[in-house]
């Protein structure tokens, strides 16, 4: 009746939890214990199944620390195998030929069982900086003891010896046992892991109980323990890797222990019995605190790599290696990132196309410039192509541009080009040459044409094939000069126009009798004005010099032996006046002048008379 009830628990447990399981893109194993994602969108790189279930964690933390793991459960004492639940007749020893006894029925032999394990450390992580696997030691405390002792013989162990039969007695087996705990987690997912542990150490124990249910000190005996044990714990918190922050864990053991109790002590000679053992198995639910086990880059990046996005699998795996540069899986770690450098221009060259496709050409050229930083020999024409039709496309845009007159922006944009196709390095002069050819058409418009000639020699200079549109220009720069040859005051422009004309003489030998007369017009303007602008410089300088010389005239006026006053009068108040008196009593004084265009000059006074004039 009992496996009845506990069968259809478990199917209505696995029902729901496969109900559950069904309304996400995740499909649930053993009742949601293992916990697979279906997307059949997404392409996974090959290995990811293999993976999923057999390293799924290989990039974790290590789980460094185990503070504190408590137990608590009940078992038998019994025997396996042919024994089934009973005990082995030969469980118990005597000192000399007694009736056995039995170990009693069943329900005498169940009790409970309270142990914890403490400071339990992963020893390979903190002495050589590296965990190949989770595996702690530390220290194992466990008390255990029946609900129902069984009656031991008293009464025929007392025909034998008198002294063995001191009442009613009962088996009441009070065990404490101390111990090293060596325990193993083996964690394939995030949510759950197996835990099996085995331990070894010393027990003590009490096993005399009386009819009033007190327990007797003595007999007593000690000797050695050792348990193994295993199961399964679930995680109630995780935490990011590098969290100080611990995490807690509950789960359910099965347990089996071995205690022999070799050593009796029974200064009263109570009790035949020279020695017996106790195998006990059990069911235990636990609870323990952890520090480590959480998630790293790593783990981040390989999920990338399975989903074949390469570039964020390189970045983040490269940033697992430099954060746990001792992990024990970090050749793993290399040889991913390796896989996903060499795979990464085929993904890129694919997203690249995706956007392309969609007009996207900037984020296109993005994806381009990677695939093409990554590719090999193999690859790299194939992206070069994508990037050479990129380039064209925008390069046709820019000669558009450039003759609509944004010549400046055009130089611009074919300049940007250059950074990733060099090809079109050649074509900057001219388009530089086109958009000068452009600003002084515009130059000419507004009747600036000595700008406008300054800009087509630019232009010529870099790029020479556009000489004869710039010769064009040039010609109707001079037209427009000579039509307006009278107006012209600008010697510049006037020279400008005699050079037109003197060329154009020599060339075809004359200039027609008004072209002639403009010539000798112009020159003698030129000779006017040439005139004019050095009579103007003359006269300046002039100006200047009589400024100089009126200024050089105030020194000579003062002469020495005049007072304080009378030069004043001449000089004007000093700038600074720097007076004390000497040791006679004397009154010296010194003045300080700051005239422009000459040095300073200081004027010395003693009992208010100059005495001395220095220019400094």
């Amino acid at each position: 009746m009992n496996s009845r009830f506990i069968f259809s628990i478990l199917t209505v447990c696995g029902i729901v939890f496969s109900c559950l399981a069904a309304q996400d893109s995740t499909k649930s194993y053993f009742w949601g214990l293992i916990q697979i994602q279906q997307d059949k969108e997404i392409e996974y790189e090959d290995g990811y199944w293999k993976d999923r279930i057999f390293r799924s964690r290989e990039f974790h933390e290590p789980i460094g620390f185990i503070p504190f793991e408590v137990r608590y459960g009940f078992g038998y004492n019994g025997g396996v195998g042919t024994s089934g639940l009973e005990v082995e007749k030969d469980f118990m020893k005597y000192d000399s030929s007694v009736t056995k006894f039995d170990g009693g029925e069943l329900s005498t032999r169940i009790g409970h069982q309270f142990e914890i394990d403490l400071v339990k450390t992963n020893l390979s992580f903190y002495l050589l900086n590296k965990s190949w696997i989770d595996m702690h030691t530390g220290i194992n405390i466990r008390s255990a003891n029946v609900f129902i002792p069984a009656e031991l013989p008293i009464e025929d162990w007392g025909n034998t010896n008198a002294g063995w039969n001191p009442g009613t007695r009962k088996f009441a087996p009070k065990i404490m046992e101390y111990s090293l705990s060596q325990s193993m987690i083996l964690q394939w997912f995030d949510l759950w892991y197996l835990n099996l542990r085995f331990s070894y150490g010393i027990a003590t124990a009490t096993f005399y109980q009386d009819n009033d249910k007190q327990d007797l000190t003595a007999p007593s005996g000690w000797g050695p323990s050792s348990s193994i044990a295993g199961g399964m714990r679930f995680v109630l918190k995780q935490t990011a890797a590098g969290s100080r922050q611990n995490q807690f864990s509950f789960g359910v053991d099965l347990k089996h222990s071995y205690t022999k109790i070799s050593t009796i002590t029974d200064p009263d000679d109570v009790t035949p019995i020279s020695n017996f053992y106790l195998a006990n198995y059990g069911v235990f639910v636990t609870f323990s605190a952890f520090y480590g086990g959480g998630k790293t880059m790593g783990t981040i990046g390989k999920q990338y790599y399975f989903r074949k996005d390469y570039q964020k699998a390189a970045e983040n795996l490269r940033q697992f290696v430099d954060l746990y540069p001792d992990h024990a899986n970090i050749f793993r770690a290399e040889y991913l990132i390796n896989e996903s450098e060499r795979k990464l221009p085929k993904q890129l060259l694919k997203e690249g196309q995706k956007f392309e496709e969609r007009d996207l050409t900037d984020r296109a050229l993005e994806k381009y410039l990677k695939a093409r930083t990554f590719a090999d020999s193999t690859l790299k024409p194939l992206v070069n192509d994508h990037i050479r039709r990129i380039a064209e496309a925008r390069l046709a845009d820019a000669e558009r541009i450039l003759h609509s007159g944004e010549g400046e922006k055009a130089v611009e944009m074919v300049k940007e080009i250059t950074h990733y196709y060099s090809e079109v390095e050649s074509v900057i002069p001219e388009y530089e040459a086109y958009h000068l050819f452009y600003q002084a058409k515009k130059a000419i418009q507004y009747g600036f044409y000595d700008k406008a000639l300054n800009l087509l020699s630019q232009a010529d200079n870099r790029d020479p094939s556009l000489h004869y549109e710039i010769d064009l220009l040039r010609n109707e720069v001079a037209g427009s000069l000579i039509a307006d040859a009278n107006k012209i005051t600008d010697l510049s422009a006037i020279n400008l126009v005699i050079q037109y004309l003197e060329q154009a003489k020599s060339m075809s030998g004359t200039l027609g009798r008004t072209n002639e007369k403009i010539l000798g017009e112009l020159k003698a303007k030129l000779d006017i004005r040439e005139d004019l602008d050095l009579q103007e410089k003359i006269d300046t300088r002039m100006i200047q010099e009589r400024k100089n010389m009126e200024a050089n005239t105030v020194a000579p006026s003062i002469q020495i032996g005049m007072n304080n006053s009378e030069v004043k009068n001449i000089m004007g108040e000093p700038r600074e006046i720097i007076e004390q008196t000497s040791k006679d009593g004397a009154n010296h004084q010194l003045w300080k002048y700051r005239f422009e265009g000459r040095r300073p000059l200081e004027l010395s006074f003693i009992d208010y008379i100059l005495f001395k004039i220095e220019e400094q």
